[in-house]
């Protein structure tokens, strides 16, 4: 399994301490395929699009790496709801999570099925991801997103449509053939429903949506943190109100080999801008249950002029915390409220409160 080969690997110095470098602040156009058919390697890239040749069983990684999962945040003004659909080599998941901001309770179905990866399936193309057990799945429809998914007592199904600018795609290389496909953005619903038992909520056509697509071969050994969140910011000059999506993900210290995509991102006014560097901040209030107090987050690139503090503080959080001989893996979601500010080309945009999640995790595969 992945996880017992690197970390042998990386024990007896096999694997590098550090991603191969490659150029993840110039866009480029789509590749023409994500993985080179000749060496078997991920091509590493950030890109305007991706409309090539989905050929990742062309990779020379062990088909045990394989990993894909397919996130979707919906902020309404009364809950914040999360869906989320994984193949994590090992096990499957299926998860619908539900805050009431009014009464400040948090409820959720996770379903981690061990061993049985399978059940989650993702298309060639890339373009539908499905559990077989309930049913769920999401879909691409040129610029529209379908989903459908179900957990325990609770469901969400609906339409939406690409908006607030163009998506984030990007390549990130790794080790022995090993890379992942990302593809971030920002909908907005065009119709949905939640269901909680037999009750049924309609979703107001025009809620911000953020959206995560990644698939590919991973490491072994995976440790991150990651930023989720959309809504809408106020220029302080002019006063215009603009929409903003903003994600951000980072690897922490126990990724091996550890990659430095600078995948810290904001959309706003239509426009996708890119950071170079990103700090977070916060402490662990237990280290039995991971809580934590407020995070800060603060990201910058010099030229031209941008950059973003903002402020999290936590809500709900939710842990998966499983160790065996094949698995070791500490997942933490926080789910939480964002503040800020964003400066681009010198104008300064005050971040209206919007839900966000945040992770805090490590996975061993």
């Amino acid at each position: 399994m992945p996880r017992l080969r690197d970390k042998l690997s990386a024990a007896l110095g096999r694997t590098p301490q550090a991603a191969p470098a490659a150029d993840y602040l110039t866009l480029q156009p789509s590749p023409r395929t994500l993985v080179d058919r000749e060496t078997g390697r991920y091509i590493p890239g950030w890109y305007e699009t991706f409309d090539g040749v989905a050929n990742v069983s062309d990779s020379s990684a062990p088909k045990g790496a394989f990993q894909t999962w397919y996130h979707l945040q919906i902020d309404h003004p009364e809950r914040f709801i999360v869906l989320n659909l994984a193949n994590v080599a090992l096990a499957s998941n299926v998860a619908i999570l539900l805050y009431e901001k009014k009464t400040d309770t948090f409820e959720h179905v996770s379903l981690v099925r061990p061993f049985r990866a399978g059940l989650v399936s993702l298309s060639a193309d890339l373009s539908r991801i499905e559990d077989s057990a309930t049913g769920s799945w999401i879909q691409r429809k040129g610029d529209r997103v379908f989903f459908s998914l179900r957990a325990g007592h609770l469901r969400s199904e609906g339409e939406a449509q690409m908006a607030i600018g163009p998506e984030f795609v990007q390549v990130t290389g790794f080790h022995a053939g090993r890379g992942s496909f990302q593809r971030y953005g920002n909908l907005i619903l065009t119709r949905g429903t939640l269901s909680i038992g037999d009750r049924t909520h309609v979703l107001e056509p025009g809620l911000p949506i953020a959206s995560d697509q990644t698939a590919g071969h991973q490491r072994g050994l995976q440790h991150w943190h990651w930023l989720c969140t959309s809504g809408y910011a106020k220029n302080e000059r002019t006063g215009e109100r603009v929409p903003f999506g903003m994600q951000l993900s980072k690897d922490r210290e126990r990724a091996v080999p550890r990659a430095v995509g600078h995948k810290y991102l904001l959309w706003l006014g239509g426009k996708l801008h890119k950071f170079a560097n990103a700090e977070i901040d916060y402490r662990i209030l237990s280290d039995k249950t991971r809580d934590t107090g407020p995070w800060t987050v603060r990201m910058w690139r010099d030229n031209p002029e941008l950059s973003a503090d903002i402020a999290i503080v936590p809500r709900a959080h939710r842990r998966e915390k499983k160790s065996a001989i094949l698995m070791d893996a500490d997942f933490n979601q926080h789910y939480g409220e964002l503040t800020g500010t964003v400066v681009v080309a010198g104008d300064r945009y005050v971040l209206e409160p919007s839900f966000t999640t945040l992770e805090d995790s490590r996975l061993e595969l």
